[in-house]
């Protein structure tokens, strides 16, 4: 018998730079801000064509969802831009939008102020239908019922601050000033922003929605459907000036990215008005490279950052809808600029009691992308988005699938380069050696440590993959700690890495496992005879809380596949044979905290003893002892805690003494906070020395925590 082994070696270097620039601004930065000012102002006609950094053609998009950023950025920066260099563009500052015999009309609370107009092209829509005749059109009525709706939803509900009343410099008069205008280019609104209150991060604003919704082929004759979105939409930017209107990302000289702005708001129309799901618009854009990293804003035009809004909608379905409001709140404290990842990271952390971070919930998200479309139906329970089933699907070329080993890619040849904040994902199909084998496999009656003295022939049935012949282990490597070998900077950064496993018995039976790394990192994954799986998809997702928008990963993944098979030329090689058994067992279990003196769980491993009763792996104090190391997962397979002992001077708390070995769980997690009440799985491993060069024996099993 010969072990016949796979490997496959995938190398991923991400590159990007991210460039803070107090540099003045070039030609082309202010052309482009005037001209996006211009044309979601109504000031230019046709929409500004130009040329990407990597040589693509922007044409006009069939919808742009918002203006605020191209607005936004003229604010900011007009007093930047060169006197002459605005003359020239024949660019007009506008204070606020000018109706052609304008009206108003306060909103049933009092907290809005509608203009409209009922001729010409700003005409609202249907003006003359008033069959409540208080001589409003039952358009702007509507517009009205519908503002103060969101108002008490996103204030009184949610509890987020109310936009900044801006009677203090205009006409004494707070209400939100709301116009319909006849917005061209697809815009369904934007929020400007009106006055920056000096020396802080909060700014008035007032809003701007088309007059009638009738360009855009989803809302033809249902305009109120429109309307609804984006006052969500629209009011939770005045709501955000009203916290750090000045939450934005600044990369590329001076390009500033507002994602986090328009993701959150996105979230909004979803979160008040769940059925309308106009963000299904914009998910192509997402699903198309899974790559591209949710910070991904390359003009106020693109697509991807309301696609993005799937992410809050992740992270509030799995944490509660308040987490959204505590994110932008702690955005608020910590200063002008972008705080977005980092605060994130802080309330993750203070409302999950540290057994969350931004790498365990961007992981996970990235597994839910993964099970959408015709995948929704396999995933596991709590895994996929809640409307996963009517999202898109990755397209084929982006989930490359390896079907011979061993795989070797390098640098720019490999497909898999996702950005920060990005995913890669990559499927190897029946991960075992393309060769010709039999299914022949035998089991070791008499095993001394170091070789089989006996072994019985066995036939190939699921009943006995426990105790047949076989040895299939994953190794991961990380090359996160030193890239200097590879000409790439040392970046800090935790990895997520998911194994998504696809049954060979049932191609709808599906597992997940979650791993993360934060430095150099080797995992062994013991998977029990390879043959069972019909694909193994891993999920990789570089996410870290640091505010920059590319960062250079290497990556350095190494999958070891490898059983054994009967070869008539060699006699069975039995020195790997299967492994002598094991019991993993807790005590208490369950642990029923109320009723304990320690709040501690005993976790005793028990393995064959010899016939003087010493553990088959010879005395633990002659030489270094074997090496025990429990892993512990929550029942979803996110991992918690290590337990590790085997060491002298870690005696104290692992004894050993007729085959059984003992070690305690404080029932805390690795950053030391107490875990919740549940169900967690347990798997040890015992080897033979703290380097983990050989793996003697392993086992599994469940404990329960009720506190």
């Amino acid at each position: 018998m010969k072990l016949l082994s796979t490997t496959i070696l995938v190398f991923i270097t991400i590159l990007g730079t991210t460039t803070y620039s107090d540099e003045a601004l070039t030609d082309d930065q202010q052309l482009q801000i005037i001209e996006d000012y211009m044309f979601v102002t109504g000031q230019l006609r046709e929409f500004p064509v130009r040329v990407t950094d990597d040589g693509v053609l922007t044409e006009r998009p069939e919808r742009i969802k918002c203006g605020m950023s191209a607005i936004a950025n003229f604010v900011a920066n007009k007093d930047r831009i060169d006197k002459d260099f605005l003359l020239a563009t024949g660019v007009t500052i506008q204070t606020r939008p000018q109706l052609l015999s304008e009206q108003t009309v306060a909103s049933p609370s009092g907290q809005f102020l509608i203009h409209y107009t009922m001729t010409g092209d700003d005409a609202v829509y249907q003006s003359s239908v008033d069959l409540n005749s208080n001589g409003v059109p039952d358009f702007v009525d509507s517009v009205a019922i519908i503002f103060d709706s969101v108002h008490n939803h996103i204030v009184n509900v949610l509890g987020y601050p109310a936009p900044i009343g801006d009677g203090f410099y205009t006409d004494g008069d707070d209400r939100v000033d709301i116009w319909l205008s006849n917005l061209q280019g697809g815009l369904y609104g934007q929020t400007w922003i009106d006055s920056a209150i000096a020396g802080g991060q909060t700014a008035t604003a007032f809003i701007e929605l088309d007059n009638d919704y009738q360009s855009l082929p989803d809302y033809v004759n249902r305009p109120l459907d429109a309307v609804r979105v984006t006052a969500a939409h629209e009011y939770f930017h005045a709501v955000q000036f009203a916290i750090d209107w000045t939450e934005a990302e600044i990369y590329n000289d001076n390009f500033v990215a507002r994602y986090w702005m328009e993701m959150s708001s996105t979230w909004m129309e979803e979160e008040i008005y769940d059925n309308i799901n106009d963000y299904y618009l914009y998910l192509p854009w997402f699903f198309d490279d899974p790559r591209a990293s949710i910070q991904q804003f390359k003009s106020y035009s693109d697509s991807h950052p309301y696609a993005s809004a799937i992410f809050p909608i992740f992270v509030a379905d799995h944490m509660g809808r308040d987490i959204i409001r505590d994110i932008w709140l702690k955005c608020g404290t910590m200063g002008p600029g972008a705080s977005f990842l980092l605060a994130a990271q802080a309330v993750i952390d203070s409302a999950s009691n540290g057994t969350e971070s931004w790498a365990t919930i961007f992981s996970d998200f990235v597994v839910a992308n993964y099970f959408t479309g015709s995948r929704f139906a396999l995933a596991p329970p709590g895994i996929a988005h809640a409307e996963g089933s009517a999202y898109p699907e990755f397209p084929s070329s982006m989930i490359p699938e390896y079907f011979s080993y061993p795989v070797i890619q390098l640098g720019n040849e490999n497909p898999l380069s996702p950005r920060h904040n990005g995913a890669a994902y990559v499927t190897f199909v029946e991960p075992w050696p393309a060769i010709p084998y039999d299914t022949s496999y035998w089991k070791c009656n008499n095993y001394s440590g170091v070789d089989c003295i006996d072994s019985t022939l066995l036939d190939d049935t699921a009943s006995v993959y426990d105790f047949i012949v076989i040895d299939s282990v994953f190794d991961l490597y990380l090359a996160l700690g030193d890239g200097a070998n590879f000409g790439i900077p040392t970046l800090p950064n935790p990895w997520g890495t998911s194994f998504i496993f696809s049954f060979a018995s049932n191609v709808d039976s599906v597992e997940v496992l979650p791993l993360f790394a934060a430095d150099d990192f080797v995992t062994h994954l013991g998977l029990p005879n390879p043959r069972q799986y019909h694909s193994i998809t891993v999920a990789f997702s570089p996410a870290s809380p640091v505010r920059s928008m590319y960062q250079a990963f290497p990556y350095f993944l190494k999958m070891g596949v490898g059983f054994f098979a009967e070869d008539s030329e060699f006699q069975p090689d039995s020195t790997k044979a299967n492994l002598p058994s094991a019991v993993l067992e807790p005590y208490p279990n369950p642990a029923v905290l109320d009723n304990m003196t320690n709040s501690a769980v005993t976790f005793r491993f028990m393995v064959e003893t010899d016939s003087l009763g010493f553990p088959i792996y010879g005395s633990p104090f002659s030489g270094e002892p074997p090496y025990l190391e429990i892993d512990l997962y929550t029942i979803a397979g996110e991992r918690i805690k290590t337990l590790t002992a085997g060491t002298v001077s870690e005696f104290s708390q692992f004894i050993v003494r007729d085959g059984l070995y003992e070690i305690e769980w404080d029932l805390l997690n690795d950053s030391n906070n107490e875990v919740a009440s549940g169900v967690y799985i347990a798997f040890a491993r015992l080897f033979s020395n703290s380097s983990k060069d050989n793996l003697l024996v392993k086992a599994h099993t469940k404990v329960a925590i009720i506190r």
